[in-house]
């Protein structure tokens, strides 16, 4: 019987050439390198394809694999989205515990405009020569051997018949076992013994590449491996040891009005960063004269990157899980800030949102935290202005009787900042944004990772927002509501990402969020000089009670009316983690449980004490939530 020898590994050549064609270009838009062991992965996964593919011959196992293929191209052009928003891949991971979010990749179908217009081209010829290639394969496999243009003796790969004897299929599916045993192998191994670079996100997708990163997702999570233990506890011990290791010297405390049983306006801006409002001809001069004139946190930062983590972070005071968000924790408990209001102050507490309630499941959550009226959309136009969204708000307060506590979230100025965006904004809601016409700093130009378009509409946004701001301590005034409420502004999250070759520049132009509160009577001066969004429930709290203040032993943060704050901030972000404080600015990922100090003061020794109490602090404080400890 004569055989065909090379006609799988000819077709696999060619399949293999395609996707090393579609990646090169792929990653070197993303400013990324193509390496060898990318190469492995996308070699092995070739591989299994065409070993999917030869199994059986019928046309549905075909079109099974065809979908497959589309798939993957559909995935790497989503995941090409993604990271242009959170410089992450989608964590796709069957063992996370609901780590994929099905809501952001629904919304990340505002985000398709970051992909250029060549890579869907792109993809769509490598798909289309993909099927041609396997369809040709097929028909090849299928003919009889002297028809075959490549016909030799040896070990039959692809039998010549159209059916498949039990042989032949064993034969095949022992291959792609083996293959694949090998590659996961190879992930396991990495996962275990991860380069020191990978404390850097990006470098680690690098090496790994799609496919790679698809792989090392489906290994067990080494954080879920823990055994049961009071991780209360020991994350309170581990945040205390930062604590130590990091504070400096008490802070000056300054004297606020001790009004009695204020009403709080806590408002959440959307995307909004120091860096923006920085610019030497700001797009938002109401709000740089609000952080000139108020007290303020010279150096805040989120304790995330989403903004329901915002939302829990600055309500529960504690911080998400590192590789997910608050909203897919619906069996947890929790003891936020609201119902402490409520229960023990007899506050009236009300939440504000111009997006449907089901988005990250807020509709769960602000009854969980303890709100006992909400307010979303059809209330609001779903993504209405930021004037309209003010205006309604203080209609609603204006009725209360009961001192409140309100939490406005805001959204006009979220991602996308696109023509399209501004088009729906200025024609739905007559929002009259235009993009940023004014002078920006040159160094900004330089070092961020975003086209000069964007960078304008983006600033554009925020040119509304800060009218709104001016519009809504207007309406406060007007309504005399100014005269008993005190508005804490606070960032939701870091957006968009600095690429010099200054490490420390990039992380403070891309980390630094505004806080600011404003009291009835004019308050000015430094709060703290670093701080983050787990300290804003105790500060509130501060605020009501004055001098019966008591910290809440679920709070783990510290009231910026303190004179021993620590002037610590720590962010966890989707495998992303950061440390900031006086002395040290430590970046890492807890998924491979790699960090580097970028910034350092102090001697080495106290530095790796920090680097094995921040490790432990983010295990611990993950298990935290995984455990429902956080009651």
């Amino acid at each position: 019987m004569k055989n065909k020898k090379l006609l799988a590994p000819i077709f696999f050549c060619l399949l293999f050439s395609l996707n090393v064609i579609f990646y090169y270009i792929y990653f070197a838009l993303l400013d990324f390198s193509l390496t060898l062991l990318h190469l492995f992965f996308i070699a092995t996964t070739t591989m299994s394809v065409i070993l999917l593919f030869s199994l059986w011959r019928n046309w549905f196992w075909s079109l099974m694999n065809y979908l497959f293929i589309a798939i993957t191209y559909f995935v790497s052009l989503v995941n090409f989205a993604y990271y242009k928003v959170f410089n992450n891949f989608l964590d796709f991971s069957l063992t996370s515990g609901g780590g994929f979010n099905w809501i952001m990749l629904a919304d990340l179908r505002k985000f398709y405009f970051l992909v250029p217009v060549k890579l869907y081209l792109l993809a769509g010829a490598i798909f289309f020569a993909c099927c041609v290639n396997l369809f040709l394969f097929r028909r090849f496999s299928m003919r009889e051997a002297q028809k075959v243009l490549f016909n030799y003796s040896g070990f039959e790969f692809v039998s010549k018949s159209k059916r498949r004897d039990f042989g032949s299929i064993l034969i095949l599916l022992l291959l792609f076992i083996l293959i694949n045993i090998g590659v996961f192998g190879l992930s396991s191994y990495l996962y275990n013994n991860p380069k020191e670079t990978w404390w850097n996100i990006k470098n680690q997708l690098v090496d790994l590449g799609f496919w790679g990163n698809f792989y090392r997702q489906l290994l067990p999570d080494k954080q879920e491996q823990i055994v049961d233990n009071d991780y209360f506890s020991l994350t309170k011990s581990d945040f205390s040891e930062l604590r130590n290791l990091t504070f400096d010297k008490e802070n000056k405390i300054l004297t606020w009005p001790q009004i009695d049983r204020p009403n709080i306006l806590l408002v959440q801006l959307e995307s909004t960063q120091n860096w923006a409002i920085d610019n030497t001809e700001t797009p938002m001069p109401f709000l740089k004269k609000i952080l000139k004139e108020n007290a303020i946190v010279s150096d805040f930062h989120s304790s995330s990157c989403e903004t329901i983590n915002s939302e829990f972070a600055a309500l529960c005071s504690f911080w998400p899980k590192s590789d997910r968000p608050i909203s897919g924790f619906l069996e947890n408990d929790f003891s936020c800030l609201p119902e402490i209001l409520k229960n023990e102050k007899n506050y009236a507490t009300y939440f504000f949102h111009a997006n449907v309630p089901e988005f990250w499941n807020r509709d769960h959550f602000v009854e969980e935290f303890g709100f006992e009226k909400s307010f979303f959309s059809p209330f609001f136009d779903r993504r209405s202005a930021d004037k309209e969204f003010y205006e309604k708000i203080v209609v609603e307060l204006q009725k209360e009787k009961r001192p409140f506590f309100a939490q406005a979230v805001t959204i006009l100025t979220h991602s996308p900042h696109s023509d399209e965006i501004i088009e729906f904004q200025n024609r739905v809601h007559n929002a009259s944004i235009n993009p940023f016409g004014g002078k920006i700093d040159e160094k900004i130009l330089e070092n961020i990772s975003l086209d000069k378009h964007t960078l304008r509409n983006y600033l554009g946004f925020l040119q509304k927002e800060d009218d709104a701001l001016k519009f809504l301590f207007s309406e406060l005034e007007r309504t005399g509501l100014a005269q008993n409420t005190v508005v804490i502004l606070y960032g939701d999250h870091r957006f968009y990402n600095f690429k010099g070759t200054d490490k420390v520049y990039n992380f403070q132009k891309y980390n630094r969020l505004p806080l600011a509160i404003v009291w009835p009577e004019k308050v000015k001066g430094t709060l703290a000089q670093i701080g983050s969004q787990i300290d804003i429930a105790p500060t509130i709290l501060q605020l009501i009670e004055k001098d019966n203040y008591y910290e809440r032993p679920q709070f783990f943060g510290t009231s910026l009316l303190s004179e021993k704050h620590p002037d610590l901030a720590v962010n966890k972000c989707l495998d992303q983690i950061y440390l900031q404080s006086r002395d040290f600015t430590v970046i890492g990922n807890s998924a491979v449980n790699q960090y580097e100090t970028i910034l350092k003061k102090d001697n080495q020794l106290k530095n790796e004490q920090l680097l094995t109490h921040l490790k432990n602090f983010i295990i611990d404080s993950d298990a935290v939530l995984d455990k429902n400890q956080l009651k």
